[in-house]
């Protein structure tokens, strides 16, 4: 069990363009009337100080941070954040932007106008908490080498439009390199990408997103490109991640499961272990569009699907394919691989336990159960 505690987080560089300018300093505090305005303050800094503070942060509100005409600062300064202390690591695990607020709901903030929030420290730069949606429009979220978490944690919700970048982080210790969304998260990615990032992780770690608990991640649009993985999930993993114990504890049924939509957008040039483009163990993924090309993997080139038995309990994952191209040696030129280059587009292991791959129609991806296609799939 970890303990938590509040502290004053320095160590954070922002790289930004400019002026924070406020329309509206009125409408802040705890009270219940919820308002809309821009956060007040003339640096990143003095805005998250305004947001880190939930006395501040009223439900059923809208702030906005506009980074429209900043000119290139480097704020060191940074104001309060949270850290957890981790009894099992021994160690502090770091929150920078910090946005949280207990009993309080349905509120919405903007980051907008274009610009780079960089990760200089180790630890999440930004934690979406419960009851919070947080829209990047025309943002990028830089980490860096040999930081020792994922560089944004979603717990709320995160929606990711055209011109945003989740990118360079590099996580070595928790499993997940971009994003990881937990138990009552949702992650919609509209546009953008999710780009070079890595898990060094050897039990656990996707490169580009994690989606664990009964976390929800939509793909509407954008590309998830270039993240490796040194176990699986090269662009994503989906794994609930729940034991029996857990699940009895939070009270959820079994056919309760992290979950992966992908309805558009691209999954390419990305490297794991298991599952270059997508694993999925535990959990489900429904590819209803978009194309999952040049990944490379071990196992599983392009989607791969797993499934085993513990203790007398089956956990596996499901992949529903109704639309969307994963490609095989049909197009050598964007063909899903394995091994140094034969062409893979799909694996599933462990159908016994109850992991598989189907149509719409509910017929079979691979005829018998596990086994490797090479051939392009495409939904129908």
């Amino acid at each position: 069990m970890r303990n938590k505690f509040f502290e004053i987080i320095g160590l954070i560089a922002i790289i930004a363009f400019a002026g924070l300018a406020c329309s509206s300093d009125s409408g802040g505090g705890g009270g219940s009337g919820g308002v809309t305005m821009d956060v007040p303050g003339t640096t990143l800094a003095e805005k998250m100080e305004f947001l880190n503070d939930p006395s501040k942060v009223r439900s059923n509100s809208t702030y906005t941070l506009n980074f429209d005409n900043i000119a290139n600062v480097n704020e060191t300064d940074y104001t309060p954040g949270y850290s957890e202390y981790d009894e099992d690591d021994a160690t502090w695990e770091k929150y920078y932007m910090f946005l949280e607020y207990l009993g309080k709901t349905n509120i919405t903030i903007n980051f907008t106008g274009g610009g780079t929030i960089k990760l200089s420290s180790k630890g999440v730069l930004l934690y979406v908490g419960p009851g919070v949606t947080v829209i990047l429009e025309n943002i990028t979220l830089e980490g860096f080498n040999n930081n020792d978490n994922k560089l944004v944690a979603v717990d709320g919700n995160l929606i990711m439009e055209d011109g945003s970048t989740i990118t360079g982080n590099t996580d070595t210790e928790r499993g997940g390199g971009g994003v990881r969304v937990y138990s009552g998260g949702t992650f919609t990615m509209n546009g953008g990408s999710i780009s070079n990032n890595k898990s060094t992780r050897m039990d656990g770690g996707a490169g580009g997103v994690f989606v664990t608990g009964t976390g929800i991640f939509i793909m509407n649009g954008g590309t998830i490109s270039g993240n490796t993985s040194v176990d699986s999930g090269g662009g994503v993993w989906v794994e609930t991640d729940l034991g029996q114990e857990e699940r009895e504890e939070e009270g959820l049924p079994f056919d309760i499961n992290a979950k992966f939509i992908m309805n558009g957008g691209t999954i390419s040039n990305n490297k794991a272990i298991r599952g270059g483009g997508v694993y999925v163990s535990d959990g489900a993924f429904e590819m209803n569009g978009g194309t999952i090309s040049v990944n490379e993997a071990s196992v599983g080139g392009g989607v791969y699907v797993n499934g085993w038995t513990d203790v007398g309990i089956d956990f596996f994952g499901v992949f529903t394919m109704n639309g969307g191209t994963i490609y095989g040696s049909d197009d050598p030129s964007l063909q899903n691989t394995v091994g140094g280059g034969s062409a893979n587009s799909l694996r599933v292991d462990g159908s016994s336990s109850g992991a598989k791959a189907t149509y719409s129609d509910g017929s079979d991806i691979i005829s018998g159960g596990d086994g490797n296609i090479a051939t392009t799939i495409t939904g129908k």
